[in-house]
């Protein structure tokens, strides 16, 4: 079970990674929606501001643990490269369990406490007049970090196997 765990967890990341990057259409459709307007009537639509920046946090934030899957944050390629394989996955386990992993933690904690807080309050955005509600984007945050979590969880096995017998350096 512990073997198949990451593919497991990589499927999902990579299910809603698909589905996040849909959410770049929303928001093209939005902004250009906002351009229109401007251009046709010289005036703003109501609705644009929150629901691009909505979709914004969306898309970047959900994307991240996807990003993670494929390794595309930023790293310090140019020591990290030359180092031995071991020393690597060595680094790479500190990292994801004493530094990335106890900072996800904080971030749902957190994440979770202020989404409950807007939903309970029924807090709104007073940024238009569309006054959406602000639990929707504060859910974004807690989602992202259990994401991220379970990938570096999956990341951390995989790096893991580099210490069996099997691998070489």
């Amino acid at each position: 079970m512990i073997r198949r765990f990451p593919e497991y967890i990589d499927w999902f990341t990579g299910v809603v990674g698909t589905i996040s990057s849909w959410l770049v259409l929303a928001l093209v459709g939005a902004v250009c929606s906002e351009v229109a307007w401007r251009f046709i009537f010289g005036a703003s639509l109501f609705w644009t501001y929150d629901a691009t920046y909505t979709l914004y946090a969306a898309f970047f934030l959900i994307g991240a643990s996807y990003a993670l899957k494929h390794g595309a944050h930023i790293r310090s390629d140019f020591i990290y490269q030359s180092l031995p394989l071991k020393v690597r996955a060595a680094i790479d386990i500190f990292g994801y369990i004493v530094l990335f992993m106890p900072v996800l933690a904080v971030m749902f904690w957190y994440g979770l406490d202020a989404t409950i807080s807007a939903y309970q309050s029924n807090q709104r955005s007073m940024a238009t007049r569309w006054a959406p509600p602000v639990w929707p984007l504060r859910a974004i945050i807690p989602a992202t970090a259990a994401l991220l979590f379970f990938q570096s969880i999956s990341e951390t096995i995989k790096v893991a196997k580099s210490f069996s017998p099997e691998c070489k350096t």
